[in-house]
């Protein structure tokens, strides 16, 4: 038994890696997971991009399951609607046609026969100059017939905005959303500021869903080092004295109104409630919950209570743990995170420059040939009039 040790070890050490590299975390450099980059080169080579029409989602699952998907139909969709759904991205990647689902519940959208998809104009900018050989590394598909990029020429820090979640094998990332201007402006910044102090490039977590940050100086400082305290946020409520009842119209990122509704129920029927009646869920594209007081109930009291005991009151983490180079895990500062884009876009940049500069070479000759062509247009014209043969 001794001498099976060192193979499982081993064996949990290469697939750890391979879960993390393959699976769990983003690449620091476009921000995506190699599924969801998968997916979205499938419906690029698909011309399901923004400037074609709607197709069906079952026909991006489709291809993206036969060029290089593997994890098989139901994720596959997920990962589409997901990434249409306005509440779960901060900038849609996806234009969805149909019911994409709604924050009252995870996974709630229409069948993929029903809906339909492409990609959003935002994210075609991730894609600029792809056929430009401005990525040098390509993987192969699951059955070595194609490859697609191991990394995304994004000219833009599009998809960081988004934030995401990923959870590996004793490693885990997690990424707050962001303003898409603040970033470019922060990005800007560093670029032309390569010494610059953090705080001259920091900007505050802006989640699609709203809410308010409770703990800024704390995420500030989490975000300073790559990892620490979570964002801790509060719903946005409004006490409606005349009906009795608090309005919740922004509601924490990635929580969804049915949890909020079934710890309400679960409230309402124990001893401890403080003074809710009853609720009503009246979300559709954006939080709209309302929850009714007994005539008693001292309302300050009792938005005190649902804060602690309610998600109406949640926590995103922050863990700047992402892939280095898209190989190695590595907890970044944000500083560094941020860096790590610039440096790629500088690379896609010269890389998309150089394949112009040699295309203009390569037809040089030609151009310096129609130029002689001209100088003595008259002797052309009499040699090709006085050809004996075409």
């Amino acid at each position: 038994m001794s001498n099976l040790k060192p193979i499982i070890e081993d064996s949990f050490i290469q697939y750890s890696g391979a879960v993390l590299q393959n699976r769990a975390l983003i690449d620091v450099r476009d921000g995506l997971k190699p599924s969801a980059r998968q997916i979205f080169y499938s419906m690029v080579l698909n011309k399901l991009t923004s400037d074609k029409p709607y197709k069906k989602t079952a026909n991006a699952v489709g291809m993206a399951m036969a060029d290089f998907y593997i994890h098989g139909d139901s994720s596959c969709e997920g990962v589409i609607m997901r990434a249409g759904q306005p509440f779960a991205m901060r900038y849609a990647l996806i234009d969805v046609k149909g019911n994409a689902g709604s924050l009252i519940e995870s996974g709630n959208w229409a069948a993929m026969r029903y809906t339909e998809s492409r990609l959003s104009k935002i994210y075609n900018l991730l894609f600029t100059d792809i056929n430009k050989d401005t990525i040098d590394e390509w993987r192969d598909s699951y059955d070595n017939t194609k490859q697609y990029p191991a990394v995304l020429p994004t000219k833009g820090y599009y998809n960081i905005c988004n934030g995401t979640m990923g959870i590996g094998i004793g490693m885990a990332c997690s990424v707050p959303q962001y303003n898409l201007k603040e970033m470019n402006q922060a990005l800007e910044h560093l670029l032309l500021n390569p010494d610059c102090d953090f705080n001259e490039i920091y900007i505050a977590p802006d989640f699609a869903t709203g809410a308010v940050l409770l703990n800024e100086d704390e995420v500030k400082e989490s975000m300073k080092k790559g990892n620490g305290f979570a964002c801790k946020l509060r719903s946005i409520v409004e006490y409606d004295k005349k009906e009795n009842c608090f309005i919740v119209t922004e509601i924490p990122y990635a929580v969804y109104t049915n949890t909020i509704c079934r710890e309400l129920e679960e409230i309402i029927n124990s001893e401890e409630n403080p003074g809710v009646d009853r609720f009503n869920d009246l979300t559709g594209k954006t939080a709209l919950i309302k929850i009714y007081l007994t005539k008693k109930a001292n309302p300050n009291k009792v938005l005190k209570y649902l804060y602690k005991n309610t998600s109406l009151q949640s926590h995103y983490s922050i863990n700047f743990t992402m892939l280095d180079k898209g190989r190695f895990p590595k907890i970044f500062t944000w500083k560094e995170m941020l860096q790590a884009h610039i440096d790629h876009e500088k690379e896609i940049y010269r890389r998309g420059f150089e394949f112009d500069l040699r295309k203009i070479k390569e037809r040089l000759h030609i151009i310096e040939a129609l130029l002689k062509v001209i100088e003595d247009i008259d002797r052309d014209v009499h040699i090709i009039k006085t050809s004996e043969s075409p």
